[in-house]
């Protein structure tokens, strides 16, 4: 076991507690970061444990043709006693639960005038909350209640979709929220983390103590609205929940996975009432936090009077846009034209990615082994990728540590300096992994983009932001999202 082929630290080679060290306290990607400029593109960070950083990597670890398995199982996630899509270990397994729900993301559905309706009544709704707001908004509170709207109807359907800026947000919002906040805290959440195996056995068991046997509080919001919306499909003779709309609906989440589950009688696609409601819960959850994880930083650094010039150019190119199409409301389509939009959004997931930890795929069998840094990988050992790391790569990124969107921009060479000419975009777009690739890769994408292109093209196209409240210091890694009472005022555009 020691004289293991891959470079890395060699501590690193026969014990994982000091990777283990890191991430308990919160510095793990810093940590790998460091080991990647010191040993390469490969690194071994723990026994049989790979970390991989550039494109060549990625390509072999997360190709589609692969369907790699997780190398554990993930507890944490599990809800109403039950796995979900995400936390499906198996890869070919998690394939085939992942197509039935391709209909539900597709960018046909999220570019139709259905959703496009959604989406915009959600925008407006949360630009009049910005307007009748006294004082600072507190933005990832805002936020927050904007992606709740919009994921409710992803999910759970127009019956069943939630309107927080009407409904009482402390009966509404709050309890859900700090339910998620605490769940995420608590030692229980480290145990499952850890020894995810053993949870498992203690479940299988009826020995699992309550704060790791993977129940749902019937307390939650959401918890109400998933049963009600369940129910509403189980009686229905028709298993519809979309009445006299001329325009067909496109289906909803739980709607797709009922009328699976319905037709096939069960199958391990979708295997149970508690397999729906958890990937419904998993599935909300996700749209809601890792969107506002985005939407936040970007929103700080725009705020922040050294970036000024980029609020600027934004806000420049949103009403140029408006000017050309005539309507204050503008389409994803048409927001897909927004270049400098875009390249403030991918120049944002890329120093800060939603996703703040490795995703990880299990080494597969011989016939189907990947070889990294001109090794093969022996079977059974993980192999993994930190979005922070592969996102500062140097090799790939000019100055990583800059946030400078116009990076994104295809300039002319004139334009650049010599050490940036050699950061060719087409190699930055290999690198841009805030999503994940391959058949694993995030299958809200389409939505994501949706609603963070919506939402700064409907405060920049109609207010200016300045910073005026920040708990934490930098503007690196995730210092950002260490800032829990960010708050920023919006003035209105002549």
């Amino acid at each position: 076991m020691l004289r293991t082929r891959f470079p890395g630290p060699f501590i690193a080679k026969i014990n994982k507690w000091q990777l283990s060290y890191y991430e308990l306290r919160g510095k793990r990607e810093e940590y790998l970061l460091k080991l990647h400029n010191k040993h390469g593109s490969v690194v071994q960070i723990a026994p049989k444990v790979l970390s991989v950083n550039d494109y060549s990597g990625l390509q072999k670890v997360f190709s589609a043709s692969n369907r790699l398995s997780r190398p554990d199982p993930l507890p944490f996630l599990h809800n109403y006693k039950s796995e979900n899509l995400v936390s499906t270990v198996d890869g070919d397994l998690h394939y085939e639960r992942r197509k039935v729900l391709r209909t539900v993301y597709s960018a046909s559905v999220i570019e139709s005038s259905y959703f496009q309706r959604i989406l915009q009544d959600s925008v407006d709704r949360f630009l009049v909350f910005i307007s009748e707001h006294q004082g600072p908004v507190e933005i990832r509170m805002a936020l927050r209640r904007l992606t709740y709207d919009v994921m409710s109807h992803v999910v759970y359907g127009s019956s069943h979709a939630s309107n927080i800026f009407k409904w009482d947000p402390r009966h509404s919002l709050e309890t859900d929220v700090d339910w998620e906040k605490d769940t995420s805290k608590i030692p229980s959440t480290l145990f499952m983390l850890y020894f995810p195996n053993l949870t498992l056995w203690l479940r299988r068991m009826n020995l699992a103590p309550s704060s790791i046997d993977g129940s749902t509080p019937s307390k939650l919001v959401l918890d109400t609205v998933g049963r009600q919306a369940l129910r509403a499909l189980q009686s229905s003779t028709l298993g519809s929940e979309y009445d006299g709309d001329d325009v067909p609906d496109p289906q909803s989440l739980i709607h797709r996975l009922y009328h699976t589950y319905a037709a096939e009688g069960g199958p391990s696609s979708v295997p149970s009432w508690d397999y729906i409601l958890s990937d419904c819960f998993d599935h909300f959850w996700a749209g809601v936090e890792t969107t506002v994880y985005a939407l936040t930083p970007m929103i700080k650094r725009l705020s922040s009077t050294h970036n000024r010039q980029y609020q600027s150019q934004l806000k420049e190119e949103i009403r140029s846009l408006v000017a050309s199409s005539g309507r204050e409301a503008l389409s994803t389509t048409e927001l897909k034209q927004a270049r400098f939009l875009d390249a403030v959004i991918r120049e944002t997931l890329r120093t800060n990615p939603p996703i703040g930890f490795s995703l990880e795929r299990h080494a597969p069998m011989n016939d189907r082994s990947i070889s990294l840094g001109g090794q093969t990988v022996p079977t059974s050992w993980t192999v993994g990728a930190s979005p922070v790391v592969v996102g500062h790569n140097t090799s790939a990124f000019h100055e990583p540590e800059t946030w400078s969107p116009e990076r994104w921009m295809n300039r002319q060479p004139e334009e650049m300096s010599p050490s940036e000419k050699r950061h060719d975009l087409a190699v930055m777009k290999r690198h841009f992994f805030a999503f994940g690739s391959g058949p694993r890769m995030c299958v809200g994408i389409n939505v994501a983009w949706a609603v963070m292109r919506a939402a700064m093209a409907g405060i920049y196209g109609r207010y200016e932001s300045e910073l005026v409240h920040s708990t934490a210091g930098g503007d690196s890694g995730y210092d950002i999202l260490k800032d829990r009472k960010l708050k920023v005022i919006f003035r209105k555009l002549s």
